[in-house]
C-alpha cells in the first residue's frame, strides 16, 4: 500500500475502498469500517484489563469515510478524485500511481520566490 498525506480539504473515501489506517484513525470511525478478523479493539473485561492500544491494519469501508488535512492514509492505487487533495508520503509503486502524483504536482500552483536586490 501507498501512504498519502491529505493536504488540502477533505479527502472522501468510498465504501468498499480498502485502504491502510492507523490505530487512533481506525478506532475513531471504528463503526465504519469492517475490520480484520481477530482485532481487538476495546478490552474484553475493561474492569480487569487495560484497553489495548489500537494497532494500524488494512481495513474496508463501509461507508464514504472522510479525512481532514494532514491525515495519512494507505492506498492500494490513488482514486482520481483524491488527485491534488493528497500527496504521496513515498515513491508510488504502480504506473497509475506514478501519473496521478505528476498530475497533482503539475495542478499545485509554483512557489514565487523573491531575488534579493543587487548592488548599485
Amino acid at each position: 500500500m501507498n501512504q498519502y498525506k491529505v493536504v488540502t480539504g477533505v479527502a472522501r473515501v468510498g465504501a468498499g475502498q480498502v485502504l491502510y489506517l492507523s490505530g487512533p484513525q481506525i478506532k475513531a470511525r471504528a463503526r465504519n469500517l469492517e475490520l480484520p478478523d481477530g482485532y481487538q479493539l476495546h478490552a474484553k473485561d475493561p474492569r480487569k484489563e487495560k484497553p489495548p492500544v489500537p494497532q494500524p491494519a488494512a481495513v474496508k469501508a463501509k461507508t464514504v469515510l472522510e479525512f481532514k488535512a494532514g491525515e495519512i492514509i494507505g492506498l492500494p492505487d490513488l482514486p482520481t478524485n483524491l488527485i491534488g487533495i493528497v500527496e504521496p508520503l513515498d515513491e508510488p509503486k504502480s504506473g497509475n500511481d506514478q501519473k496521478a502524483a505528476d498530475l497533482a504536482s503539475a495542478k499545485r500552483p509554483k512557489a514565487v520566490t523573491a531575488k534579493p536586490a543587487g548592488k548599485k
